[in-house]
């Protein structure tokens, strides 16, 4: 498709990118990301549409997310030759991918089959076969079968299957019209095989058999789709089949496949005199026409259709009264609506006329239909069907489909002596009767596809509505059903519902008790109903009252109502769940077990000892059951009230033994999973492990690297936490504290949750509470590193040091080891240096005892990071490198990212700018990988930095914002402050004072909030350096004094320098020079030979005077550190 040196990209299958015979391989994220952009190839995707095409519950991440990945496509563009990024561009709030239409398949596909369709048209079909022959082959499957992509970009895979159908379809008809039948029929053997219910292909197999003389088959084919038709749709074959079957009967080889016009159905011709006119496009023949029966009911006397001559015909309207009290479903009534438009404008694949309005019980399925129906009486003018499937009535069986048939031929005027005993017979009967008349059915309450489908009229005249809790799929894909879930309501619909029932007044009076009995009512119309009932049967009960019943009490029992029992919720719930099979009702009470607000098929898996195919097939089915919710990403979750319910059989139902060993089972997955997930990042050392499971194991086994146990961690984040907090309430606490343990790593990484000291702290208690040293020395770990992360130095020295002492008392190397390390970050931030640095030394001679390469890496940056913050840049350099090559070598790329920026600081101070940008860049492509956000921006940040002093200040203002930009979600307010400060610093530098001064101010504050005293100092000396003619030059000042007061005290020697030297440069000259000779001192105690030689030229004697009314020429972009 393009030349070998080029690349190209395909998307009808598998997303593949190559150049020549190179596959170029990109991670999932990034795969789905250019699969969205090829499928909209040269246009722009809004930033909104690509994170809902990525998510069906986007992450609060998910901006950042977006950013990463497309940073990481265009970077992975650009490997295969550097022109390729450019093909990747940023336009306005979204991103376009521009390609030749000789590179993308897709492009290659539509403009083939657009030549074979006017090849054909002007007669030349042995080109149309050329072109629609190569746009099939490039079909290899399911467009983006291999990448994982939200529910919003189903309809567009779905519309390029059918445009594969039907170039497909066009190119059989050229083969056909040429006489090539022997050669077609394997091919259309199998897409009849698959297509079973396409009438179309059928009458391609049977006429390719019939002109290459194979009667039999031909006949045989015939019988099969003649079958099919009847016993799946409930219609005869069409006119065109039955022509083919007489011609086939007889020997007939003249009649022949004219080509009307590719893109039309092919329609069959026989040659010579008498042959029947064909029927009018859209209609069926099904035997002997039966007219419809006039208004007043009567026929001629030599009527025999079954229709009587004695009664008259009453128009039915038999829909239910309409619901009192309905409330909300307003995008639910439009969609039905759209049966009625003639174009169907884009909701529903047209025709729409049969509808499966489904949910769980209590949701207001049967309201909906009956609202709608009263709604639009008026389109159905020869009146309305219904008929109760009683699908889920506990005191009668499911109304069977004859008996269903009886009463609706007895609504449409049938003579009841004249109805057929037999299924077949009626449904014949049935589709002749209703025939020509514009009706809605409403099938209520159905159990299963098979009870409905022989109801199906089979013509646009009649609007079906089918309520069920099932989703009854098979009637969406054999009977072009549209389906329509029901979710619970909305808050204000659930006020609406109470509004109706109880009243304005009771509502004003108690607002806040009504929003809360609608929660706990988990917002379904019958719950609602029923409470509310209970209220206005009981004066004095008053909505606060019933709030307080249903918390105390059983809801599930609270809401019933008196000599109504199977209107309770239970009531309504137990029904759905004794239709399902054993195990599928075992899996829906172990479900309850879990603590999480949300389950896998992996959990699933692990908790209930079963293969995940057969886990997620059940799930499936719960789902179509709507016990259950799916909620995207293979993530599924109860209804707060079916939960109870599932609960309450798991109690009665299952012994403690087996609820146990079932919740054992899924904390063990979450064990496991958190384990392999931080062993990317740390090899976690905790001595002990909770009892666990094979095939917990192998649920969790697959996290490969970061970026994958990233992904994985935070889909089941909630999840985890949940787990914690249950095993430290409820036991076994060891899950909780391992699970936490094996976390901590992640806190690094940047994701943190509100829940994390809470949770710390609880452990905690519960460890002390057992007396249990190593679980204490673990939480207190956790706690001091969270509080490390959040900035708050101070409180975590106390928990480490708690930990080092634990670690020491109960002979846990590794545990005093890390301790060692976590305390001397701790301990630099404070500005303790030398206690730091022993720290970290003593740290580095265990990990090296220990054989602990990972361990040593961060013990050797730790130390690196120490001799930073001091100024010793040569030392620090020394250990940052040494950290690095060992992060290389065991292959963790979160620490060589944390490594590079750190050495990219340094480098920046020694003046290596060149070196500087290069590590900082590397950086960015690991941090981008794993998702590491908050490294992100603090790469962003100090690359900002490095382009500003190398004079791209364009660059240095967009890296600046990308930081900003990925800094609110990157959830760590010291991160925040850092990319404010760095474009601050790219504002003013662009003479846009009055924007740089406002994120300077944002910065201090945000600094200021979080209380780290070498952020506000490092802010402070940015807001010094940053003074302009024109500007209050005490406020300067201000800052700058108050940064070396700061500095000073904390024995911050580099700030300190860089304090005293901004000072310098904005006071009067004979205080300069004081502020000149503090800075120097500073200076040459960290041995920073560049800033000792800058200082010293401005104090030389000869220049004193020049030098300090100079202006340094890079006081406009000072170095930047990367804390």
């Amino acid at each position: 498709m393009s030349d070998a040196e080029g690349i190209t990209f395909a998307v009808l299958g598998s997303l593949e990118v190559r150049q020549a015979d190179r596959l170029i391989r990109l991670p999932g994220k990034q795969r789905a990301v250019l699969g969205v952009l090829l499928l909209d190839a040269n246009m722009t995707v809004s930033r909104d549409r690509l994170t809902a095409a990525l998510w069906d519950r986007p992450p609060h991440s998910a901006v950042a997310n977006v950013h990463t990945y497309v940073s990481g496509l265009r970077r992975a563009l650009k490997s295969v030759t550097p022109d390729q990024a450019f093909r990747l561009e940023t336009r306005g709030s979204g991103y376009s991918l521009t390609v030749d239409r000789a590179e993308l398949d897709l492009l290659v596909f539509a403009d083939m089959a657009e030549r074979g369709r006017r090849s054909a048209a002007h007669g030349d079909l042995t080109a149309a076969e050329r072109e629609l022959a190569g746009a099939v082959a490039l079909w290899r499957g399911s467009p983006l079968s291999d990448v994982s992509l939200s529910d919003l970009v189903a309809p567009r895979l779905t519309e390029l299957e059918e445009r594969f159908q039907q170039v497909w379809s066009d190119w059989i008809d050229v083969c056909l019209s040429q006489g090539d039948h022997e050669r077609l029929v394997g091919e259309l053997r199998r897409a009849a095989e698959t297509q079973p219910l396409r009438e179309p292909i059928w009458e391609q197999l049977i006429f390719a058999l019939h002109r290459a003389r194979r009667r039999g088959e031909a006949l045989d084919a015939y019988q099969r789709a003649r079958t099919i038709l009847v016993e799946e749709l409930g219609i005869e074959p069409g006119p065109e089949l039955q022509r083919l079957h007489a011609a086939i009967l007889n020997e007939d080889f003249s009649i022949t496949w004219p080509l009307v016009e590719c893109g039309d159905s092919a329609r069959l011709r026989q040659k010579g005199p008498g042959d029947p006119p064909a029927p009018a496009s859209g209609t069926r023949e099904e035997g002997p026409p039966s007219p419809a029966v006039p208004p007043d009911g009567r026929r001629d006397s030599g009527d025999r259709s079954g229709f009587t001559t004695d009664r008259s015909w009453v128009k039915p309207a038999e829909v239910p009264h309409d619901v009192r009290g309905f409330a909300g479903r307003g995008r639910e009534l439009a969609a039905l609506s759209t049966s009625l438009a003639a174009d169907r404008p884009g909701l529903v694949p047209a025709p729409a006329n049969v509808w499966v309005i489904s949910g769980t019980a209590g949701v207001g399925k049967t309201a909906l239909a009956v609202r709608w129906a009263h709604t639009v009486v008026d389109a159905f003018p020869d009146g309305q069907l219904y008929v109760d499937l009683r699908g889920f009535n506990p005191k009668r069986d499911p109304v069977e489909p004859a008996a269903a048939l009886a009463q609706l031929l007895l609504s449409l005027g049938v003579d009841p002596t004249r109805i057929p005993e037999g299924l077949d017979e009626r449904a014949k009967l049935y589709r002749s009767a209703i025939r020509g008349r514009r009706i809605l059915l409403l099938l209520d309450d159905a159990r299963t596809a098979e009870q409905v489908r022989p109801l199906l009229p089979g013509h646009d005249g009649v609007v079906v509505l089918i309520t069920s809790r099932f989703r009854l799929s098979d009637l969406v894909v054999r009977n072009d059903a549209a389906p329509l879930p029901l979710a619970a309501l909305s808050r204000e619909g659930a006020r609406e519902v109470l509004l109706h029932v109880l009243g304005a007044e009771s509502l004003a009076a108690e607002p806040g008790a009504a929003d809360d009995l609608a929660r706990l009512c988990g917002y379904l119309p019958l719950a609602l109903r029923i409470a509310a009932a209970n209220i206005v049967g009981s004066p004095a009960v008053t909505i606060a009252g019933m709030v307080v019943a249903l918390s105390q009490g059983n809801r599930l029992t609270q809401l019933a109502v008196d000599g109504d029992r199977e209107g309770a919720v239970g009531a309504a719930f137990r029904l759905s769940y004794q239709s399902l099979p054993s195990e599928q009702q075992r899996m829906f009470r172990l479900l309850s077990l879990l603590p999480g607000p949300t389950f896998t098929p992996r959990a699933v898996t692990a908790m209930m000892d079963r293969d995940i195919a057969v886990a997620t097939k059940d799930l499936t089915a719960l789902t179509a059951a709507h016990l259950i919710e799916h909620q995207g990403a293979n993530h599924y979750r109860f209804h707060d009230l079916v939960r109870l319910y599932a609960a309450d059989r798991a109690e009665h139902e299952e012994t403690p033994q087996d609820r146990q060993r079932a919740k054992h089972a899924a904390f063990a997955y979450y064990l496991h999973g958190a384990n392999a997930a931080g062993a990317t990042i740390s090899t976690s050392t905790f001595p002990f492990s909770p009892e666990s499971s094979a095939r917990a194991a192998l649920a969790a086994a697959d996290l490969g690297d970061t970026a994958a146990a990233l992904e994985w961690l935070q889909a089941e984040l909630d999840n985890i936490i949940a787990t914690v907090s249950y095993c430290i309430t409820n036991g076994p606490r060891p899950f909780a504290w391992r699970i936490m343990d094996a976390l901590r790593p992640f806190l690094r990484v940047g994701i943190y949750r509100e829940e994390w000291l809470e949770l710390g702290r609880r452990g905690l208690d519960a460890a002390e509470r057992a007396e249990d040293r190593l679980a204490q020395a673990t939480m207190h770990m956790s706690l001091g590193v969270a509080r490390l992360v959040l900035g708050k130095p101070d409180l975590a020295v106390h928990d480490l040091e708690q930990a080092l002492d634990a670690s020491c008392e109960c002979g846990w190397p590794d545990g005093v080891a890390e301790a060692s390390t976590h305390l001397s970050g701790a301990r630099q931030q404070l500005g303790d240096f030398d206690g730091a640095a022993n720290l970290a030394r003593r740290a580095l001679e265990l990990h090296n005892e220990l054989d602990r390469p990972n361990a040593q890496a961060a013990a050797d940056a730790v130390l690196g990071s120490a001799h930073w913050w001091y100024g010793d840049l040569g030392q620090a350099l020394q250990h940052q490198e040494r950290a690095y090559a060992l992060y290389e070598k065991t292959g963790r790329v979160f620490g060589q990212a944390i490594c590079l920026t750190e050495l990219a600081a340094t480098l920046h101070e020694l003046g290596d700018l060149a070196g500087a940008s290069r590590c900082y860049t590397k950086a960015l492509g690991l941090c981008e990988h794993i998702g590491a956000t908050g490294r992100q921006v603090q790469t962003f940040a100090g690359l900002s930095r490095v382009n500003g002093e190398m004079g791209d200040r364009e660059q240095a203002l967009r890296n600046a914002e990308l930081a900003v930009m990925l800094s609110d979600s990157a959830r760590d307010r010291r991160v925040r402050a850092i990319a404010l400060d760095a474009v601050a610093r790219a504002c003013l530098a662009a003479g846009r004072h009055d924007d740089g001064y406002e994120y300077q101010r944002k910065a201090l504050e945000i600094a200021e909030q979080v209380g780290v005293a070498w952020d506000i100092a490092y802010v402070l000396i940015s807001r010094t350096e940053s003074h302009h003619a024109g500007s209050n030059q005490e406020d300067f000042r201000s800052s700058g004094r108050r940064a070396l007061v700061i500095t000073r005290e904390h024995r911050f020697r580099l700030l300190e320098g860089k304090a005293a030297e901004a000072l310098a440069r904005i006071v009067d000259p004979d205080e300069a020079f004081f502020y000149y000779r503090m800075a120097l001192r500073a200076y040459q105690q960290t041995n920073h030979r560049s800033a000792i030689d800058r200082i010293r030229r401005l104090l030389e004697p000869s220049d004193l005077g020049a030098g300090l009314e100079a202006k340094d020429p890079r006081s406009d972009q000072p170095p930047y550190g990367p804390r």
